[in-house]
């Protein structure tokens, strides 16, 4: 069952990606001045707050599947690490006080480096999403 599991979240973070890049390349062509670009970055916002809760939700499920625990997001972080599918801890405990501030403030505009940061997290998504792919494909977990 938890195979199955990886797989549908692996689909959902995948179409979250695609989503976060779709508006990142949006927002990057929209000039600074134009009437949609704070709603580019609101778009942009909310599609990183949706990757990143699907991302560490398929990482708790991963871990579980290779036999570990990780009933939050840092945890889930450190299984993800451990098994290799991340490899800086420091930038995604980073990712994730920008999720949780970004999800408890409602009327603050994402800085310039939030976005950087956004970005950097859209490629190392990628990468961790291929990662926990073949890790679940290989079936090399505990409960298969």
């Amino acid at each position: 069952m938890t195979q199955k599991k990886i797989g549908l979240s692996l689909k959902a973070c995948q179409l979250a990606l695609k989503d976060l890049d779709f508006a990142l390349k949006k927002l990057n062509k929209e000039p600074a001045k134009s009437e949609y670009h704070d709603l580019l970055k609101d778009a942009v916002m909310k599609r990183f707050e949706v990757l990143f809760e699907y991302l560490w939700k398929l990482f708790k499920i991963a871990a579980e599947f290779q036999g570990s625990e990780a009933p939050g997001p840092r945890p889930a972080i450190q299984e993800a690490a451990k098994y290799g599918w991340i490899d800086d801890v420091e930038f995604w405990a980073e990712v994730l006080d920008v999720r949780n501030n970004s999800v408890h403030d409602y009327f603050s505009d994402a800085t310039a480096p939030e976005l950087t940061l956004i970005e950097k997290f859209a490629d190392k998504s990628k990468t961790a999403i291929k990662k926990v792919e073949g890790m679940a494909k290989s079936g090399t977990g505990r409960d298969h």
